[in-house]
């Protein structure tokens, strides 16, 4: 009954751990330092994460050009050593429902020691529509995304294993120190569950004072991240509008400079 209840509460609760938004702006913050020329140039002398950024640029058209079949070309070329690019291979082939090799491509990533690969293995570990569910392992995997970086999400899924003791010993008190923790670094979802097992009081004593704290902790949390999200549409359009005053101001300085040079002597 308990594990039931860790499995319905699992769908219930799981979140990714970076959100769509959130994506856009750790890559538009890396967009925002370059041109497109400076990072073409870095991308052909062969550095990773400049051919990962143009897959990117293309894909979202943030320098006021989208092209999907540029984009799939970098793609490729930067899925070989850059593990933002493999986690998007991974991301394809799961939105395909191929599993087994999307969980590979996330393995890529995990090695070059990148949380949230590590953080979406734990994930296909702990659910059944992967086909290779593993409780044990996947508690593991979520405390190596963990390690390497504090990914907050990963911090809710250990402390539900160790509240319904899945996968390892059940010890209440230390996964609601793991809740209460992650819920400090960011995750909204941590309070929502602190909220929700103090209302039903099964697993803990039944508290509503404190359920409704952690369900105003919620909300307040899950405003502010909505406040603080890049409006990456609109610094893309401001970015390829920049880019098309500079090409205009440059044609302009082209044509001044060819109506001041003296005519040819016929």
């Amino acid at each position: 009954m308990m594990f039931r209840r860790y499995l319905v509460l699992l769908l219930m609760f799981f979140v990714p751990i970076v959100s769509a938004t959130d994506v856009r702006c750790k890559f538009k913050s890396e967009l925002d330092k370059t041109s497109i020329n400076e990072l073409e140039q870095q991308a052909k002398e062969g550095n990773p994460r400049s051919q990962f950024l143009m897959y990117y640029a293309y894909r979202e058209g943030f320098y006021g050009e989208k092209d999907l079949e540029k984009a799939r070309y970098w793609l490729l070329v930067a899925s070989d050593k850059d593990p933002d690019a493999q986690i998007f291979v991974a991301k394809n082939l799961e939105s395909r429902k191929l599993y087994s090799e999307a969980y590979k491509w996330y393995g890529k990533a995990a090695e070059l020691q990148n949380s949230y690969a590590y953080y979406m293995m734990g994930v296909y570990r702990s659910y059944e529509q992967y086909g290779m569910i593993d409780l044990r392992k996947s508690v593991q995997l979520f405390e190596k995304a963990v390690s390497l970086g504090g990914v907050a999400g990963a911090y809710t899924q250990i402390g539900i294993a160790y509240v319904y003791g899945a996968g390892v010993s059940e010890d209440v008190s230390k996964g609601l120190e793991i809740l209460l923790h992650g819920a400090l670094k960011g995750d909204p979802e941590a309070y929502r569950l602190l909220s929700k097992l103090y209302a039903e009081g099964e697993i803990v004593t039944k508290d509503m004072s404190l359920s409704e704290e952690y369900q105003k902790k919620y909300e307040v949390l899950l405003s502010t991240r909505k406040a603080a999200e890049c409006d990456f549409e609109r610094v893309s359009s401001a970015k390829a509008a920049a880019n098309q005053g500079l090409n205009a101001l440059a044609t302009l300085a082209g044509t001044v400079r060819s109506a001041s040079r003296p005519l040819a002597k016929r």
